[in-house]
């Protein structure tokens, strides 16, 4: 007979539970040792420029720069073109001209005497009557005597000259004038 000892045969496998819920996060451990550094980066764009700065405090003038050789006289220029005709005068007014100045000098002058010296005054007319007016005194012995026209734009000049002369130089500046008719 045998013998029955009680246990049964194994039974299959069954099938899993369902998971646990997800238990606390334990305590953090120990920082570990440092690492060794990593190789330098590539170099990174260049950034954008600042903003300007202030204007700085102004310095003082340098010398002043040596002055230039003069340069040549340019040509003289055309005469500019004659202007309208003034209003009519009144009879026997005068009407100015111009200036003209009689200068000469006497190496050696003995004997007072009339000098004549034709000038150059543009405006004159053959017809025209003139007077004339002493701009600065003369020199001593010397005085302006007449003025006449002689051609268009041209004038003499009656003068005295000194009873005696060496060296002496003659400047009778006058302001001519015409006198209307």
């Amino acid at each position: 007979m045998l013998r029955s000892t009680g246990l049964g045969r194994k039974g299959d496998k069954g099938d899993p539970g369902a998971a646990g819920a997800k238990g606390d996060s334990g305590p953090i451990g120990p920082a570990g040792p440092q690492g060794v550094a990593g190789p330098a980066g590539s170099k990174g764009d260049t950034g954008a420029p600042g903003a300007t700065g202030p204007t700085g405090v102004k310095g003082d003038p340098g010398p002043q720069g040596a002055t230039g050789a003069v340069g040549p006289q340019g040509a003289k220029g055309d005469m500019g073109a004659i202007g309208p005709a003034g209003p009519a005068a009144t009879t026997g007014t005068l009407q100015f001209i111009g200036n003209v100045t009689v200068s000469q000098t006497l190496l050696l002058a003995l004997g007072a005497g009339m000098a004549r010296r034709a000038l150059t005054l543009a405006g004159v007319k053959t017809t025209d009557r003139l007077t004339f007016a002493a701009i600065t005194p003369c020199a001593a012995g010397c005085e302006a005597m007449n003025v006449y026209a002689t051609a268009a734009d041209q004038v003499t000049v009656a003068y005295n000259t000194p009873a005696l002369g060496i060296g002496a130089v003659i400047s009778i500046p006058i302001a001519v004038y015409r006198i209307l008719p």
